[in-house]
């Protein structure tokens, strides 16, 4: 592709980007769905924002944090603000507050301070006005995947008070990938308390708090300031990060963990960069040469699976990284690929080969995720990327675009 065409298409994403808010929010707030790489953001962010404030709230329709904490937040901002009034912003003064633990003496500005909301809290309305708030989505057959995983090594709420019976999780770790453990997760994800579930989280996190509007999930994409997509996370953080920055925010790109991040970011980006050139040359290369026509729908068809993901070949393989390390990949920390459980479902209604998929994708659970966050399919590894109310699909067909454009340009020279 002409870097022209490229800068073309690299504008014409900015213009759909939401435009900065005419009054800065300088407090970041994270609001956890768990089983969506929140583990990994909350590492990054500890790396340089030191005071978290911890909100959590059993009730759906209230925000995560109680007034309590709201004062302490208030305090800090308004303290925060009086050290920029004496151009003293970047020095970091003594805070007294009490807090209800300890009773000691922090040290806190605005610059260093993030709330986290905790799983199943509410960021409502208000919270926006408030603060800039940062969310976590992921696709979500490969959710409820991880969530089961997770519940398959003992782990969470959810195997432990909800859904306990042993007999629907996989034995055969790290994986749970052998056949008997395949099936396991099919009778798990028929259980009624399964059913459903990762969208109820989705709402309980981002939904609405009209009591008006409780079944109305059409605006959940807006009600977060930025999304971090877990199938293309790293690069989806940083943007996030850069945009909290540039409305006001205070990020510390020096710290360790975002360092690595913004490296690993920049490596992707050449990467890709490169493969767009090569697949330039490559065209312009067969072309001369005549190649035979197999084997270059062959290599097409190559090229389009493993766009999606690198490891597609070894998608049972663990990522090298630890859990929650946010230059990992979130994924592949636990079992293996999504795609190797949804791809065979006839334990239930009329062997229906693709119930399970049906089901994740009903009105009734999850179809809102797939068309506000723009995921095409279950276990899908094209990645969509959330622009304010908006989405696109990045295919990741680059190579594949860059041909149909050297075809146009051919097709216009031969006429």
């Amino acid at each position: 592709m002409d870097n022209d065409n490229k800068h073309d298409d690299d504008d014409a994403i900015r213009r759909l980007q939401p435009r900065p808010s005419s009054s800065s929010r300088p407090l970041l707030i994270f609001n956890h769905n768990p089983k969506a790489g929140g583990g990994s953001v909350l590492k990054t962010i500890r790396g340089f924002k030191t005071n978290e404030i911890q909100c959590r709230s059993g009730n759906r329709k209230e925000s995560g944090c109680q007034p309590n904490q709201w004062d302490r937040i208030n305090r800090i901002i308004s303290f925060s603000s009086n050290l920029k009034d004496n151009n003293n912003n970047s020095s970091l003064s003594s805070f007294s507050s009490n807090n209800n633990n300890n009773n000691t003496t922090e040290t806190d500005t605005i610059n260093n301070t993030f709330i986290h909301i905790g799983e199943f809290s509410r960021t409502t309305a208000q919270d926006k006005e408030r603060g800039y708030i940062i969310g976590t989505i992921r696709e979500p057959c490969s959710q409820y995947v991880s969530l089961w995983s997770f519940g398959s090594f003992n782990n969470g709420a959810f195997r432990n008070y909800q859904v306990r019976d042993t007999e629907l999780y996989g034995q055969s770790p790290p994986y749970f990938n052998t056949t008997e453990d395949i099936q396991r997760f099919h009778k798990w994800m028929n259980h009624p308390s399964v059913i459903g579930e990762i969208g109820r989280r989705v709402t309980v996190s981002y939904g609405n708090d009209d009591d008006d509007n409780d079944n109305d999930n059409n605006s959940i994409v807006n009600n977060v300031d930025c999304w971090v997509v877990v199938e293309n996370f790293q690069q989806t953080l940083f943007d996030c990060l850069n945009r909290y920055e540039n409305q006001g925010g205070y990020v510390d790109w020096t710290s360790t963990t975002l360092s690595q991040l913004k490296e690993k970011v920049q490596v992707q980006e050449e990467e890709e960069n490169n493969n767009n050139n090569n697949s330039h040359h490559h065209h312009h290369s067969r072309r001369h040469l005549g190649g035979n026509s197999r084997i270059q729908s062959s290599r097409k068809f190559k090229r389009f699976y493993n766009k999606g993901s690198k490891k597609r070949k070894n998608d049972h393989l663990k990522d090298d990284h630890s859990k929650d390390d946010p230059i990992g990949d979130p994924r592949k920390q636990h079992h293996a690929s999504c795609h190797i459980f949804f791809a065979t479902t006839t334990t239930t209604q009329n062997d229906n080969d693709n119930y399970l998929i049906q089901q994740v994708m009903s009105p009734k659970n999850e179809l809102f995720i797939y068309q506000q966050f723009g995921y095409d399919r279950c276990c899908t590894t094209n990645i969509p990327t959330i622009v304010g109310g908006f989405f696109i699909m990045i295919y990741r067909l680059r190579g594949w675009i860059d041909n149909l454009s050297c075809s146009s340009k051919q097709q216009r020279s031969n006429r």
